[in-house]
């Protein structure tokens, strides 16, 4: 086994992935990617700030890619 990165960014949270394989034989991956915002906390120095450096699993922004 091994394991490869399909898909990255350090903007957005990527989860809930799904595999298939169509009728030609082509693999389709698909997955859920929220945006997470403590990169913009960094970038700004407010890391001490209450709750920009955490994630939850609530994103009305979400896309399914």
């Amino acid at each position: 086994m091994r394991h490869l990165t399909l898909y990255r960014d350090d903007r957005y949270s990527a989860s809930f992935p799904a595999v298939a394989t169509l009728a030609d034989g082509t693999v389709a991956v698909v997955f859920r990617r929220a945006r997470d915002q403590r990169w913009f906390a960094r970038a700004l120095g407010l890391t001490g700030q209450t709750g920009l450096m955490s994630v939850d699993h609530v994103d009305s922004r979400s896309q399914l890619m």
